[in-house]
């Protein structure tokens, strides 16, 4: 794995960077070699295999701790890794402590593949100039003077660790530009890499013995795979050297073509027996700790609820409560997951002899389900006229197998529990006692919803599982779920039922429950006040919503944070008629923003990217004032349709809430703007509040209109096509997702209401945006705020990057559903008369 800046990347003009000399002179001697890495930018050709490498142009170190057990558990069993990286930290960071950072980054490394040789590079200095000088007597007194003593202090410590002096063998003789090796320097730069391989590592592997690296089970439960640290000779698989516990049985053995695995075939076996062994002390260690905290944690919060008079909590396994996403093949997490289970149920639903509280019936059916991995978290209870059903959506097939983005776990209500849930609705439908029916889990169905710093977990299949179609099937009321931290009700279009996600952090909002035999009244109520939020002991009513079943015909009004969402309507829209104080715009959540302040239920002030804002652009879409954009120095100028926002170099607009992206579902965004910018100004952002690898943002460039989903990853206006949009005039933009699960070359992009033709730049894939995304207007705003580093927060790297707005923009909508080009040429044709050159 070549692992650094954008030295590894290599320079334009020269693919695969030192990479082509260092495979062939490998090669050469004997070697198979494989390059490993998630990028392959810049890559050669005229190799026989993949240029793989984690090459990333003005990463720092940090970068590369952060991302690192994304980047080396997903690697497999690396031999060698090659380490050159601290440029950037010398020329932008905090380059005096950037030698400790590299300390931190190699421990991890050798943590994380503790059979790979590591072999580190001091770095290069740059071409001289001025500020360059600067750099380099940085480089030499405070980074290159320690890397020998940091990588001897790591073979002292047994790893494998070792040091190139890339300074003194080349020097700044052969930069092609004030970092960049010419191609002769790079032959140079493989063939140094090359000698330090052949010091530690020969084509067959180094003088350690080999060592099994990890254990895993087949699909069909009869192999056990044990991958190891170098090749093997071939009387490794005698099954005399192999022991199963168990009563398991061992065939026979067999060794792969790379020699580096060992496949025993074995009888009576399950995939769960396959790698347990390995990690078993760990994991019973775990599980009790899982337990111990567990009855700590929920003792305390119902001591809290029996104080405040109740004694019946029913509450729905979360994934917090499971340990939090995501759940990793065969971690503690993972392993663990009924010792979860057991913990909330042991405490919440036992009694005091430990008997459970909601055994019994619910007509010929029990109401717990029994005998199941669910039997902890999964029951129905009946309050006077209403049955309250209580489920468990985290599926999990077995703690060593991924089975959803997520992990070993899966948003998924299937087999046995779906199965009791049938029969419990059913049997409850025959009750005249039950007038209501609501059912509770912890992940939402419908989409879109609101989110609040929330990874956004939906049920798998949504509105077309099995699911909710039992529950059209037997006519529930009410779905309960939470997850996503905001309020949002949606009423199914097949069915009454109505989801109702609610949001109960911090106390500081929350739902009452009121019915009578035909109505069902819903509130929700915030909490107001000018202390700091769970301190002030004041709520009032933000939302409200009534089923009434007076009558022939039900009917399902909402107000206020629980008015009905129309789903296919534009959820955020922006139409800058006014301004206001932000004082005034109760904002759940608000107050959890980076470095804002005391939290408060109301702000008077939140940073966005560097500038205070004391004002909000009111969002006159469905998801209401939680999508307000926090904004400063955004003018209020005449627009397309009265009024436009006005963006200079130190505007901000940005919304804190999250969404609507969900995924690869659809998606769209519709805008006007003007502008004479002949650089890469945003016009609307959407990052991950998390640093993710993927964003959708649109900018133009040189008035040439860009949708960005990655660093490397571009749609773009036809290059060849004439059509510039920062002429001064203006100019309608819109850009949709046309299915769920689309590649990047089918997202549509039209202008003045017309499609233009576009071509991609990057790898050609299915779209998938974070679900935890951000969005700002204009330029950059919370999104990627979640980074510890504040530097990292600022890092955007290639196609990610771009500047502040100078010009305006007017009537911004975002759907979370396609655009049909009929309704593209709608929202264009309704201010079209503004638009001076239109493409057409």
């Amino acid at each position: 794995m070549p692992l650094g800046d954008s030295l590894t990347v290599g320079g334009e003009g020269l693919e695969g960077g030192y990479r082509k000399s260092l495979f062939y002179n490998l090669q050469r001697n004997g070697y198979d070699v494989e390059f490993v890495g998630s990028s392959t930018e810049n890559s050669s050709n005229e190799m026989p295999i993949v240029d793989h490498h984690e090459g990333h142009g003005y990463w720092k170190i940090n970068r590369f701790i952060e991302f690192g057990r994304e980047i080396f558990e997903t690697a497999g069993d690396l031999d060698v890794i090659l380490v050159m990286i601290g440029t950037e930290d010398m020329r932008k960071g905090a380059y005096s402590s950037a030698i400790n950072r590299l300390d931190t980054l190699l421990l991890n490394i050798a943590t994380l593949q503790p059979y790979a040789h590591i072999i580190v590079s001091n770095l290069l200095p740059l071409k001289k100039h001025e500020w360059n000088n600067i750099v380099n007597d940085r480089i030499e007194q405070y980074f290159n003077a320690y890397v020998p003593a940091t990588v001897r202090k790591h073979r002292q410590a047994g790893r494998k660790v070792d040091f190139v002096d890339s300074a003194k063998h080349l020097g700044s003789t052969y930069l092609e530009d004030w970092k960049h090796l010419n191609e002769e320097g790079y032959s140079n730069m493989g063939n140094l890499w090359a000698k330090a391989i052949k010091r530690n590592i020969g084509p067959n592997g180094d003088s350690y013995p080999p060592q099994p690296t990890h254990a895993e089970g087949s699909t069909n439960g009869k192999q056990i795979i044990l991958s190891f640290s170098k090749p093997l000779s071939d009387d490794s698989t005698n099954i005399t050297n192999f022991l199963v516990k168990e009563g398991l049985q061992i065939i026979n053995a067999t060794l792969d073509d790379e020699k580096r695995k060992i496949t025993l075939n074995i009888a009576n076996s399950t995939q769960e027996n396959v790698s347990r062994d390995a990690g078993r002390d760990k994991a019973l260690g775990f599980k009790k700790v899982t337990i111990l905290g567990g009855s700590r944690c929920y003792g305390g919060m119902l001591r809290s609820f029996r104080l405040g008079g109740y004694a019946k909590v029913l509450l729905s396994h979360g994934d917090h409560e499971a340990g939090d996403n995501p759940w990793k093949a065969g971690d503690d997490k993972s392993i663990a997951q009924p010792e979860f289970r057991k913990a909330l149920g042991d405490k919440f639903n036992l009694d005091l002899n430990g008997q459970h509280r909601y055994n019994g019936n619910i007509g010929n059916t029990t109401a717990r389900l029994q005998n199941s991995t669910y039997s902890d978290t999964v029951y129905a209870y009946v309050h006077k006229n209403t049955m309250i059903v209580t489920l468990d959506p985290f599926y999990q097939e077995s703690p060593y197998n991924n089975i959803a983005m997520s992990g070993t776990v899966a948003m998924r209500i299937v087999g046995d529990q779906l199965d009791w849930l049938d029969n419990v609705l059913g049997e409850a439908r025959k009750l005249p006692d039950i007038k209501h029916i609501f059912v509770q889990a912890h992940t939402p169905v419908l989409h879109p919803v609101r989110k609040s710093r929330s990874s956004g977990q939906m049920l798998e299949g949504e509105e077309t599982s099995e699911f909710w179609k039992t529950l059209r099937k037997h006519n529930v009321d009410i779905y309960f779920a939470g997850e996503v931290h905001l309020n949002t009700a949606t009423k199914d279009k097949e069915s009454n039922i109505v989801q109702i996600v609610s949001r109960g952090n911090y106390f500081n909002n929350f739902l009452t429950v009121d019915v009578t035999d035909d109505v069902i009244d819903i509130r929700c109520h915030n909490e107001v006040g000018s202390q700091k939020i769970k301190h002030n002991l004041d709520y009032e009513e933000s939302g409200r919503i009534v089923i009434s079943k007076r009558g022939d015909a039900s009917t399902i009004e909402g107000s206020g944070q629980l008015a009905l969402i129309d789903q296919s309507a534009y959820l955020i829209h922006f139409n800058f008629e006014e301004k206001l104080p932000l004082s005034t715009r109760s904002i759940l959540g608000l107050g959890l923003i980076p470095e804002s302040g005391e939290y408060k239920p109301t702000m008077t002030s939140v940073p966005v990217n560097g500038i205070d804002c004391e004002e909000v652009i009111p969002n006159v879409g469905e998801f209401g004032i939680d999508y307000d954009a926090q904004s400063a120095n955004v003018k209020l100028v005449k627009g397309v349709s009265g009024f436009a926002g006005e963006f200079e170099e130190n505007s901000r607009a940005a919304i804190w809430s999250m969404g609507p992206h969900f995924e690869g579902r659809e998606i769209s965004y519709s805008l006007w703007i003007k502008t004479e910018a002949t650089d890469t100004p945003i016009l609307v952002s959407y990052e991950g509040y998390w640093i993710k690898n993927t964003v959708m943002n649109l900018r133009l460039r040189n008035g040439r209109p860009e949708l960005i989903l990655s660093s490397t990853q571009r749609l773009r206006a036809w290059h060849p096509h004439p059509l510039r949009l920062n002429d001064g005039h203006w100019h309608h933009i819109v850009v949709t997702n046309p299915a769920d699960d689309s590649f990047l070359s089918e997202m549509k992009m039209y202008v003045d209401g017309e499609e233009i033709k576009t071509d991609i730049d990057g790898k050609d894939e299915r779209v998938t945006f974070p679900n935890g995304g951000i969005i700002s207007l204009g330029g950059f705003g919370h999104g990627r705020s979640g980074a510890n580093d504040l530097e990292l927060r600022h890092t955007r790297d290639n196609y990610e990057n771009g500047d502040n707005l100078v010009g305006a923009l007017d009537e911004v909508k975002i759907f979370a559903r396609a655009l049909s080009s009929q309704e593209v040429g709608l929202l264009y044709a309704e201010h079209s008369i503004m638009s001076a050159h239109p493409l057409s």
